[in-house]
């Protein structure tokens, strides 16, 4: 009898161990992660009537900012380029307004982290044309706006950048 309870405990010891690692080995989880990429989207706004001709002297209003039409916050910078080298060199330097800084890049590079639906500062707000140019020396010109823009997640500015500009 003595043998039979002893069979009997082991078998018992056995299937509930064997149905415990059975439950281990088998249960599941399953967690599901939703990652959405930022989408960042800008325009560039500007307003600007050119003159039907340009004299010396001239100041042409030119008002250039960038408004961020993106899902997230964002970092912008601005790459301002004259048509042509002659044009650059009858126009006074460009003022640049607050809020922006140039770096060795060439880029200009708005301060600030810009939300959904905001617009930066203007960058520049008029060209002149220099004083002391021969009219014979004027042709029509264009000024180049060209915005880029990167998500901002927990980056600084200058981090954002650089994985920008140098993906790993």
């Amino acid at each position: 009898m003595k043998k039979i309870a002893a069979i009997m405990l082991a078998l018992l010891i056995a299937g509930i161990s064997t149905g415990a690692a059975l439950a281990y080995l088998t249960a599941q989880e399953s967690v599901e992660n939703r990652l959405t990429a930022a989408s960042t989207d800008i325009e560039i706004t500007e307003q600007f009537d050119p003159p039907e001709e340009l004299h010396p002297g001239t100041v042409i209003p030119k008002k250039v900012a960038v408004t961020s039409h993106s899902s997230t916050d964002c970092y912008v910078r601005v790459l301002v380029e004259f048509s042509s080298w002659k044009a650059q060199q009858f126009c006074e330097k460009l003022e640049i307004l607050d809020g922006w800084e140039k770096t060795d890049d060439g880029y200009y590079y708005w301060k600030e982290k810009v939300h959904p639906g905001e617009t930066t500062g203007q960058l520049f707000s008029q060209v002149k044309i220099r004083s002391n140019v021969d009219r014979e020396d004027l042709e029509k010109f264009e000024i180049l706006v060209y915005a880029e823009a990167v998500s901002c997640g927990s980056d600084s500015m200058q981090e954002a950048w650089k994985k920008m500009d140098n993906p790993a």
